[in-house]
């Protein structure tokens, strides 16, 4: 903005030129000089305070993704629809220079609440009882995703406070459809590391000569608990490093892992432990990641999950293409799934993007699946 100060400024004086006259002597052009440096510095200033208050604002942004579905299962009919899968909101807002604001409120498809053609249930009130409609119907979902706020102390100790996705890996911090590259999540993703976690967090990133490394260390109530409260005494505590590294040919070369302890919330005698590394690098138009986590449950069963997956796309402008496989595990039963998925995405600016991907799952014990999907997805700003 400051740029559109100075052109204004420079047709404000063009303007003043022909009332100064070929006549006017110097001390009159000085005049009309300095009294156009006191008009600059005014709008400076008023473009300032502008922006200062416009960094108070509410931010709203979020995102939306339209889906076609295709599912076909061996030896059955192929099912398809249209889903409207996310609309995703984003309140963002700077409270002061040191503490911000963050919530996320997801609609999944298209919830609809109605009390059309409901039971009558009665429900007691404070002078006596009254019959009303349950919900008939109650499709969708609508769920506080996010709700924190944030201390920046320094860049090397920022605190959180709240509800926020669960600092494990690559994928569940960078999950938003815009921005990964397939709708598809990886099959292990939120079933080793919970979704989301109810709690404080410390995060911060410093240099170590000409790397990086951040961190993020939190402590919740855990898994199976809602927003009002814990169920038990124990708190779930967990721990993510990430390096960032400068290495030769490379844009971008990351690795880390994550750690994870948690109480179950309903029996303080079972208990879950959980460890993940993560990779990812890009050289040129190429970048690869991958993620492998394995978590072991002590509740006398010793009930193991293990999961990862392998994914390498060629990214050379607006289009990019790719493959991955992914493989999920439970070990005591027969859950044990192998997918292989293809996705092409073609983006039309940075803000929209249009994917279209397949996936071919293979699950112990029973019949072959596949599915494909035609999305269309926009970043709302």
């Amino acid at each position: 903005m400051g740029v559109k100060v100075r052109f204004l400024a420079s047709v404000i004086g063009l303007a003043l030129l022909p009332s100064l006259g070929f006549s006017a002597t110097d001390n009159e052009v000085k005049d009309r000089l300095e009294e156009l440096e006191d008009g600059m510095e005014l709008l400076e200033e008023t473009n300032a305070e502008l922006r200062a208050e416009m960094d108070n604002f509410m931010q709203i942004s979020g995102y939306v993704d339209v889906e076609y579905v295709r599912k076909k299962k061996q030896g059955s009919a192929a099912s398809h629809g249209f889903r409207m899968h996310h609309l995703s909101l984003f309140f963002k807002k700077k409270i002061n220079d040191k503490w911000r604001f963050f919530s996320e409120i997801e609609y999944e498809d298209a919830p609809k609440f109605d009390n059309e053609g409901g039971d009558k249930i009665t429900v007691v009130t404070p002078s006596g009882t009254d019959s009303l409609y349950d919900f008939g119907a109650a499709d969708g979902k609508i769920f506080v995703e996010a709700v924190n706020i944030d201390y920046l102390w320094k860049p090397q100790a920022i605190f959180r406070f709240g509800r926020f996705f669960t600092p494990a890996g690559l994928w569940s911090v960078d999950h938003y459809p815009p921005f990964v590259a397939t709708q598809e999540r990886p099959r292990h993703i939120r079933r080793i590391f919970p979704q989301l976690i109810d709690g404080a967090m410390v995060y911060g990133t410093m240099g170590i000569g000409k790397h990086f490394l951040s961190y993020d260390a939190f402590v919740s109530n855990g898994e199976g608990n809602n927003g009002h409260g814990d169920s038990n005494t124990g708190k779930a505590l967990g721990l993510k490093v990430s390096a960032v590294l400068t290495v030769p040919l490379f844009s971008h070369a990351e690795v880390g892992g994550t750690g994870y302890h948690d109480t179950d919330y309903q029996d303080s005698e079972k208990s879950k432990t959980a460890l993940g590394i993560h990779a990812k690098l890009k050289f040129s138009d190429v970048a690869f990641q991958s993620e492998a986590a394995f978590a072991k449950y002590e509740d006398g069963s010793s009930e193991t999950r293990k999961g990862y997956y392998v994914q390498l796309s060629y990214e050379p402008n607006q289009w990019s293409g790719g493959y991955r496989y992914d493989y999920y595990n439970v070990g005591v039963s027969t859950v044990d799934r192998a997918v292989h998925g293809v996705f092409v995405n073609y983006r039309v600016n940075t803000n929209l993007v249009i994917k279209v991907e397949h996936h071919m799952q293979s699950q112990k014990g029973k019949k072959d699946e596949a599915k494909t999907i035609f999305s269309v997805v926009s970043y709302l700003e």
